[in-house]
């Protein structure tokens, strides 16, 4: 569960509440509350919810956003392409040399 909060700026703050014991399944996400969104934010801390609620938004032609934060480069390259819009600190560009910014 995370807050966000964005200034008139464009910076943001996430604070969120993260489970070590959520583990990798995901089978007990509740899709359905995708129903009455247009967006879905995820982030890295759970690299496994993040990608099945980024896989299920995308079925349902939903933006995504990921906001790749300092995480470990293979997540951000996992995860990084279910998205239809991500954030990340400069020097994370150099992970995706094809990227357009």
């Amino acid at each position: 569960m995370s807050s966000v909060l964005v200034d008139d700026t464009g910076q943001r703050l996430v604070v969120s509440y993260f489970d070590t014991s959520l583990g990798a399944d995901t089978s007990w996400l509740p899709m359905n509350e995708l129903d009455d969104v247009d967006c879905i934010l995820v982030d890295v801390r759970w690299p496994e919810g993040a990608s099945s609620i980024m896989n299920e938004a995308k079925k349902r032609g939903l933006l995504r956003v990921f906001d790749g934060d300092v995480a470990d480069p293979s997540v951000l390259k996992e995860l990084a392409p279910l998205s239809t819009h991500a954030i990340f600190q400069s020097q994370v560009l150099d992970y995706f040399p094809d990227l357009t910014t």
